[in-house]
C-alpha cells in the first residue's frame, strides 16, 4: 500500500467530490487534510532540487530488469546506442542472457563489465564505457549485488548494482534483511557512489528514506521528474509503482533528466538517467 501512495493521493479526489456534492463538510475537510498531507510528500518530486550544471561531463546511467533473462537483447543494445548509455546495470541476469547481450553487441558499445549471473532472478551485472578500476561481489543479499569502481570523467565513481528481495504479502524477512545490508554497504563506501537497480521499494518506504539520510539523492527527485513508474510493465494497463532507482551520493553530480523505456518481454520499464558532473566534481578531481 505504501508503494501506491501517489495513487492514494489522487484517489482522495473521490471523497472530496462526494463530500462537496453531499455538502458533507466534515468529509470535505478530512479529504482535503489527507490530500495536503499526501501532496506534501509527492509535490517536491516534481520540482528540481538544483539547476542543471551543463558545463560538466554528461554521464548516462540505465537500469534494466531482464526478467529471468527473457528481455530482448537487441532492444537493450539499441537502448544503449540510442541513448548514449555509459553505465548499464542489469538485474535478473542469467548466463544465457549474458551471452545473448554480448552476441547482440553490448560488449562492443560498453566494453568494460563485471557480472554475477545466475538462473532465475538472482543474477546481476554492470557494463560500462569507462575503465574498471576494481570490482567485487558484495555478500549477504538474496540476489547478487556487485560493486564496480570506474574511472569516470572528472572523478572516480563507485557503482553498486542492487536487487533486494521483493516483499511478500505476509512475509518481509528477506526484504528487510536485504535492505538493511544495502544500507550498511552504501553507508560504508567512501567517495562518489551511484547505486542503481530494482530496489523493490519506493521513496515513500522508510528504507529509501534512510538511504537519503546517508546523503544519497534519488535522480528522479533531483531532476524534478516526479514518480517515474516502472513496474509492472506488459501485464495490461500501465506501470503503477516506482521501484527502480538511480541514487547518487556524488559531489557535484546532478541528475538532469529521468526517463523510462518499455522493452519487449521485460516486466519492468528500463530507467534511463542523465547525470552531469558539475564544478564540484571537477574541483575535487583536481584537488581544488
Amino acid at each position: 500500500m505504501i508503494a501506491l501512495t501517489p495513487w492514494c493521493v489522487v484517489a482522495l479526489l473521490v471523497p472530496l467530490v462526494t463530500g462537496l456534492a453531499a455538502r458533507s463538510w466534515w468529509l470535505v475537510g478530512a479529504a482535503m487534510a489527507a490530500m495536503v498531507w499526501g501532496g506534501a510528500t509527492q509535490v517536491p518530486l516534481a520540482t528540481a532540487e538544483s539547476p542543471p550544471q551543463a558545463d560538466g561531463a554528461l554521464v548516462t546511467v540505465a537500469s534494466v530488469n531482464a526478467t529471468f533473462g527473457r528481455v530482448s537483447p537487441g532492444e537493450v543494445v539499441a537502448l544503449v546506442r540510442d541513448r548514449g548509455v555509459d553505465i548499464l546495470a542489469v538485474q535478473e541476469l542469467t548466463p544465457g542472457a549474458v551471452n545473448a547481450l554480448n552476441e547482440a553487441g553490448l560488449d562492443e558499445v560498453l566494453p568494460h563489465s563485471f557480472a554475477a549471473p545466475a538462473e532465475g532472478f538472482a543474477g546481476i551485472g554492470v557494463w560500462s564505457s569507462f575503465p574498471v578500476t576494481d570490482a567485487a561481489e558484495i555478500p549477504g543479499t538474496t540476489a547478487h549485488t556487485v560493486r564496480m569502481g570506474l574511472d569516470a570523467p572528472s572523478a572516480a565513481v563507485t557503482v553498486v548494482a542492487v536487487h533486494p528481495a521483493a516483499p511478500g504479502l505476509w512475509e518481509q524477512r528477506l526484504w528487510d534483511a536485504d535492505l538493511a545490508t544495502l544500507e550498511s554497504t552504501l553507508g560504508s563506501l567512501t567517495g562518489d557512489v551511484i547505486a542503481v537497480g530494482d530496489f523493490n521499494a519506493t521513496r515513500d518506504h522508510a528504507a529509501l528514506m534512510r538511504l537519503e539520510r546517508l546523503g544519497y539523492e534519488d535522480a528522479a527527485d533531483q531532476a524534478g521528474a516526479g514518480s517515474v513508474f516502472t513496474f509492472p510493465e506488459g501485464r495490461g494497463g500501465f506501470p503503477v509503482v516506482a521501484i527502480d532507482h538511480v541514487l547518487a551520493r556524488a559531489d557535484g553530480w546532478v541528475a538532469t533528466s529521468v526517463d523510462s523505456v518499455a522493452l519487449t518481454d521485460a516486466d519492468h520499464r528500463a530507467l534511463v538517467v542523465d547525470l552531469v558532473t558539475g564544478p564540484a566534481s571537477l574541483a575535487s578531481a583536481t584537488g581544488g
